[in-house]
């Protein structure tokens, strides 16, 4: 699998029986948005079609009915809303461009939304409190898995709302399930097995991952959320004071780890090992274009 020590292995499980049968049950309820609401995939300069090969995840507090009507009075997209209880409803055909990613930036790329297919997940502790159900999570993979085999997705491009748009989201939570994910193919997430020998900058390291470093801070903080969210301290609180204590949380986060040297080493070594993850991965997608 991808989690263990890089290797690299098939996109479809090795069951492909069980897996075949999982994904004929995958029920997707569609309630489509008005095409007001999407466009289509095409270069911005060129105008020619752009093919699919990023996943992004996001959260939100609203329910799924209520989530639907704040895009239409906003004139936000996705394709996807997992709810509570697994259920899976598409707002927005595949093939078209929803507007879920905003500005961002992942791997050079800047039209997030044109290379992408976006879920959201409803979380009413926007994913910082309180575990993410394990019946959306199993949607979630069921749903995933099969957005990856359609369009050989690859695992460096399956992302966070808050990796490719660091400096002003946070979603889908330090406590989105990476590790579990990772265990069934979707995503990267390091073993802790890899124990690889510095070779590059902090900044350089996060850059050949993906991450845009224009802000520094953002990028590592959004690092540390994806990959070591136990850096995340919980905090009990209302929903409405989440955002705030976030904030206040990156603002300290310098000065917080400049006291505490064994959790800059263990940033260190763990961006080494996933930036081998990804490195892998990116070779893979390079032998599939030759």
């Amino acid at each position: 699998m991808y989690l263990a020590q890089g290797k690299l292995t098939n996109l479809i499980k090795s069951d492909k029986t069980d897996y075949m049968r999982k994904e004929n049950m995958l029920k997707i309820h569609k309630k489509l948005l008005p095409a007001t609401l999407y466009n289509e995939r095409r270069d911005k300069k060129t105008g020619k079609p752009i093919d699919i090969d990023m996943l992004v995840f996001h959260c939100s507090a609203y329910p799924c009915e209520k989530l639907m009507h704040v895009f239409q009075e906003t004139g936000v997209s996705a394709h996807f809303i997992i709810d509570l209880d697994g259920t899976i409803t598409q707002l927005v055909k595949e093939d078209k461009r929803a507007w879920h990613a905003g500005v961002g930036t992942w791997g050079g790329i800047d039209d997030i939304n044109s290379h992408s297919v976006g879920i959201e997940l409803v979380h009413a502790q926007l994913g910082h409190t309180g575990a993410y159900p394990s019946q959306q999570i199993e949607a979630l993979k069921e749903l995933s898995k099969k957005i990856i085999k359609t369009y050989h997705i690859l695992p460096h491009n399956v992302v966070a709302h808050s990796d490719i748009a660091p400096t002003r989201r946070y979603d889908p939570g330090r406590l989105f399930p990476w590790q579990v994910l990772a265990q069934e193919e979707i995503g990267l997430f390091p073993s802790g097995e890899q124990k690889l020998s510095p070779k590059q900058s902090v900044k350089d390291l996060r850059r050949q991952m993906g991450y845009s470093v224009e802000n520094e801070p953002a990028s590592l903080r959004a690092f540390i959320r994806h990959f070591m969210p136990q850096l995340i301290p919980d905090k009990e609180n209302p929903v409405m004071d989440q955002y705030q204590f976030l904030l206040d949380y990156d603002k300290n986060l310098p000065s917080v780890l400049a006291h505490q040297p064994q959790a800059n080493q263990a940033i260190l070594n763990t961006l080494n090992q996933v930036a081998y993850l990804f490195n892998r991965s990116r070779q893979k997608a390079i032998s599939f274009q030759k």
